[in-house]
């Protein structure tokens, strides 16, 4: 496969976890090759957990698919503010997603990604 910009799309839980943290996801799909690839959020801090899946590759052999997910303090997500989910990959230096903190949607839903100005 030849080099490949993946696409990002941004996922968010519509509810508030019991342990009142919010849940928020980053999908990058259809990239190759596997790396460099660098994923990372604009929060940090206290309560605020991070992890990187590690990339598959599809059946065919061709292209990557991963995911990052976010966790943080509902305090630190209010439903009317977004996240940034940052990509970095060898074929692209920097592509920036915004991920609402609260989708509209019950359950995992494709949120209303505006990707950020620099």
């Amino acid at each position: 496969a030849s080099p490949t910009r993946p696409h990002v799309f941004p996922l968010s839980l519509y509810s508030t976890q019991p342990d009142g943290n919010v849940v928020v996801a980053c999908l990058v799909q259809g990239f190759f090759p596997q790396e460099p690839l660098n994923v990372s959020w604009n929060k940090s801090g206290a309560g605020v957990t991070v992890i990187n899946f590690p990339p598959s590759q599809d059946a065919s052999g061709g292209l990557y698919t991963t995911s990052s997910q976010l966790t943080l303090p509902a305090t630190q997500c209010p439903s009317d503010q977004f996240v940034t989910c940052h990509v970095e990959h060898y074929t692209n230096p920097s592509q920036d997603v915004a991920v609402p903190c609260k989708s509209q949607r019950a359950g995992w839903g494709v949120g209303r990604g505006h990707p950020s100005l620099p």
